[in-house]
């Protein structure tokens, strides 16, 4: 009997073009109360490494490294900059040539507190939470605007009138810290019970008839797009007049900045960023909710008259980005994420037309 040789799955072409993409793929998210989730800690990888907090490791212009644990001590002011996955760096070749390393001055650090697939309200947490390790803080870039628009668009995901919603709804702590708090034996026997009911339908069966839960009635239609990117706008308005509070009483200038993306620039598209935007395409064709101009002129419109009602400069990179001078450039290795050259014309851009606090604009 012959055996049917198997047709191995064709690689998707970012791993072609940008092999270092695959040391993205090992790194997990893992539960942080209140801010939901961070990227892995102490993950290493020839392309990125994450600190004691899951933040990317960075480094100043002398190419030490920043703890933020102490940096505090050691440093008289910084800026920050924040948002998801594309000021983290995805696919940025190393922990050198993120946005946030390429805006460092010499004595300002900019501080990168991004984590992929982090919420507009997600962002504001984070800067709430770990403020306590910054010295003066001088400038915020917000840096930001597509996860947003994805979780809105996303099957399955919910926006929860009045608290939001957030990637990875359903994580956990991780393994060894479930079992840190609950013990070994009872952290043995719930995942026992966990993979019992996940596997079989007769086990949740007779665990729901026991429990007195049976089946629920449907509570409702699935809300669509539209009706989830409506509440997430309410909730984005609602962060930005936080933020412009902050900026009131902080001292500091808030700057945000609607990140560049496939779809909602003029700027036309590489051969190589094509082939793999419509490759994802594929994979989450939910992108086509967002990822076009008639959308984008929208979403901007809204994130514009919010940002001038709470006194925070707004800008848009996508239209930075349709200078001529950048046509040939490869900026984009999917919807949002950035090469090493997006990175380095997105931060000169940043630093060029951006008004800093503490300079003549």
């Amino acid at each position: 009997m012959t055996r049917r040789r198997q047709t191995p799955a064709p690689q998707h072409p970012r791993l072609r073009y940008y092999p270092h993409h695959a040391d993205y793929l090992g790194l997990e998210p893992e539960f942080r109360p209140f801010a939901m989730f961070t990227d892995q800690p102490n993950y290493r990888s020839p392309s990125v490494n994450t600190d004691a907090f899951g933040f990317r490791e960075q480094y100043d212009v002398a190419n030490e490294p920043i703890d933020l644990e102490t940096f505090r001590s050691s440093t008289t002011q910084c800026n920050v900059i924040l948002g998801g996955s594309t000021v983290f760096g995805v696919d940025a070749t190393s922990d050198r040539t993120t946005v946030s390393h390429l805006l460092n001055q010499a004595d300002r650090p900019c501080v990168n507190l991004g984590v992929r697939g982090a919420t507009g309200q997600q962002e504001l947490i984070l800067f709430l939470l770990f403020r306590k390790y910054l010295p003066t803080v001088k400038n915020v870039v917000l840096f930001t605007g597509v996860n947003n628009c994805a979780l809105a668009a996303r099957p399955g995901t919910r926006i929860y009138p009045g608290f939001g919603g957030v990637f990875y709804e359903g994580m956990l702590l991780s393994p060894t810290r479930q079992q840190e708090l609950m013990g070994v034996a009872r952290y043995r026997l719930v995942r026992f019970v966990d993979r019992a009911y996940t596997s079989s339908r007769f086990v949740r069966k007779g665990l729901n008839l026991a429990l007195g839960r049976g089946q629920q009635p449907a509570t409702g239609l699935r809300p669509t797009f539209e009706e989830k990117f409506d509440e997430t706008m309410r909730l984005v308005e609602n962060d930005l007049e936080t933020w412009g509070q902050l900026q009131s009483a902080g001292g500091f200038k808030v700057h945000f900045v609607l990140q560049p993306a496939l779809g909602w620039s003029a700027r036309p598209q590489t051969r190589v960023e094509t082939e793999c935007f419509e490759a994802d395409l594929e994979l989450f064709p939910d992108t086509r909710l967002f990822a076009s101009r008639e959308f984008y002129l929208r979403y901007r419109h809204r994130l514009a008259q919010a940002c001038g009602l709470y006194g925070i400069d707004f800008h848009d990179a996508n239209q930075w980005i349709e200078n001529p001078r950048f046509a040939q450039e490869e900026i984009f290795t999917d919807v949002c994420h950035l090469t090493d050259a997006g990175n380095r014309v997105v931060a000169d851009l940043i630093r060029e037309r951006l008004c800093w606090a503490g300079s003549a604009c």
